[in-house]
């Protein structure tokens, strides 16, 4: 079990990214694999690690656009590499590997970027 402060800070993050990307709550709870109340209750290992592809992705996009509503609005904006799914779209199938797809695409990008 992580201790309590992992889960604490886990469920500021996910507030914080929730507000920030504007989530609905169905998306938010997609996101998580369940229900999005998350305040009264301990994180799931399997919630810890979506919410850490989450962070994650929030904090890459913020390193690969410098102007906020670039980085705030790519998460929506339809992909090529998707099919012209937006990454929002591919994330909330409610499968963690397609956190994983998002998180590690943009690790790649700003390899190849060399940021």
């Amino acid at each position: 079990m992580k201790p309590r402060i992992d889960t604490e800070v886990a469920k500021k993050l996910f507030r914080e990214i929730s507000r920030e990307w504007k989530l609905t709550p169905g998306e938010a709870a997609a996101l998580l694999g369940r229900d999005v109340h998350v305040d009264s209750r301990q994180l799931t290992e399997d919630e810890l690690l979506r919410i850490s592809y989450m962070s994650g992705i929030y904090g890459a996009l913020q390193t690969l656009f410098v102007d906020e509503a670039q980085w705030r609005d790519w998460i929506r904006k339809p992909n090529h590499d998707w099919e012209g799914r937006s990454a929002m779209e591919l994330m909330v199938s409610g499968e963690v590997e397609d956190l994983k797809t998002v998180r590690n695409y943009l690790a790649s990008w700003s390899q190849q970027h060399n940021l």
